[in-house]
């Protein structure tokens, strides 16, 4: 079952990435191409929204896509969104109805085009994919939202294999006739430097945690009277686990943790995976040990926990302090009081108490300490090659991208059919 549900999600995201990018990629002007011309064709029928290149585009389609443009609003934004605008003139409601509109002519016109350059085929994940995504609309969405699509098997198969046709193009077009601007990348790198500099320098640190106030205050008087802060973290945190506990057994084979001086009675010994620059951190595949990360975050196995989204091997193993730069923030989740005390403090700097509440702001969580150990800048060549490589070059493919399709649809022509539109409503789920 978790594996079918692994499977789903990827197939959803895919589909969701692919609306987001290359579907819905030329929107601004295929609104304003279908604002042109209404009646080209029946006016009376509201079973087709418009026509690209003169071949109809069934309602059923822009359905479709307004049920998944709606469902993407309300996750990001909640169900009260279609209660405000983005303008007095300008609604939520209108904004996803547009863009599901140029959902379903965008990906019309891909597919008119995918046909013509040889790209309207599917490989054999793609063809497993639509019958996926054609299985989990029946599964997910009750009957009444079916019955409101209303498109066929084959039609809604078909539009699922014109988002891979898209995908196609996409790649074809910006493999054959993208040439990438070197000069021009030299020159918005220089703009951003600091920008990424400043984000990627990473801080090293370790914190003693505890529920309870007057047990993180003696704490923190040890501390004051000059107590090595590993010892007390060992003593103190609840969330320190020693290294016999970590590995369940005194073997010393395994697992990164074995090094560790094993807590306050062994002050000789450095603590192993202290989250330092210098501290090696052990690969997990080599080790079957009982990490405390699964208890914590619910889950059965080590590799379940490497591929749990947002995590890295290096917070996977240091359960006792981190390595972190501001754009590891939004992966970890990390509270903002916590985050500014870290950058705010000097290397070897110690913190007062800092209170931990929950997500409202309402009840407290607990309390930290925080030990800064060290501040590293980022290597700015390896930073510039990979916002190269995974930034820059795809963002500007996407814009050299959208002025052919711009071009094909002043070639194929759009037309909307202006009475289907109108009369078309946003599903409400009770």
């Amino acid at each position: 079952m978790a594996k079918k549900k692994q499977d789903a999600l990827r197939v959803i995201r895919k589909r969701n990435m692919m609306l987001g990018s290359t579907i819905c990629i030329a929107i601004v002007v295929l609104i304003a191409a279908a604002s042109v011309a209404y009646s080209a064709w029946d006016r009376n029928s509201k079973s087709y929204i418009g026509t690209v290149g003169g071949e109809r585009v069934p309602s059923g389609l822009y359905r479709l896509n307004l049920i998944e443009q709606q469902a993407r609003f309300e996750e990001e934004f909640g169900r009260d969104i279609w209660n405000f605008g983005l303008s007095e003139t300008y609604s939520f409601t209108q904004w996803a109805r547009d863009l599901a509109y140029s959902s379903a002519m965008s990906s019309r016109l891909e597919a008119l085009k995918a046909a013509e350059y040889g790209a309207d085929f599917l490989t054999e994940e793609q063809a497993a994919d639509v019958e996926s995504l054609y299985e989990l609309y029946h599964l997910w969405y009750p009957q009444d939202v079916i019955n409101y699509i209303g498109l066929s098997g084959d039609e809604m198969r078909q539009a699922f294999k014109d988002s891979f046709y898209a995908e196609n193009l996409f790649t074809m077009i910006t493999d054959e006739r993208f040439v990438h601007d070197a000069e021009a990348f030299e020159e918005y790198f220089d703009g951003i430097y600091d920008e990424l500099k400043h984000d990627y320098t990473r801080y090293g640190f370790h914190f003693i945690t505890n529920n309870d106030f007057s047990v993180l205050s003696e704490a923190q008087e040890k501390l004051l009277a000059g107590a090595d802060f590993e010892e007390v973290m060992a003593e103190y945190s609840d969330m320190y686990r020693a290294p016999e506990e970590q590995q369940g057994d005194d073997s010393p084979e395994d697992g990164p943790a074995d090094e560790s001086g094993g807590g306050a009675e062994d002050t000789d010994t450095e603590t192993a995976g202290s989250g330092t620059a210098d501290s090696d951190t052990a690969d997990p595949e080599d080790s079957d040990t009982d990490n405390p990360w699964l208890d914590i975050l619910d889950l059965d196995s080590l590799e379940d926990l490497l591929d749990f989204e947002g995590l890295d091997v290096d917070f996977i193993w240091d359960l006792r302090g981190f390595d972190v730069n501001r754009r590891d923030l939004f992966a970890y989740e990390m509270p903002f009081d916590i985050a500014d005390t870290i950058f705010s403090l000097e290397e070897g700097e110690m913190s007062g108490i800092i209170t931990l509440y929950d997500e409202q702001g309402m009840f407290i969580e607990g309390f930290v300490i925080i030990k800064l150990l060290e501040v590293r800048e980022p290597d700015m060549n390896e930073i510039k090659r990979d916002y190269e490589r995974d930034n820059y070059i795809p963002a500007a493919k996407r814009d050299f991208y959208v002025e052919i399709v711009e071009e094909w649809a002043v070639e194929l022509g759009i037309e909307m059919n202006e009475r289907a539109f109108e009369s078309i409503r946003m599903f409400r789920f009770q």
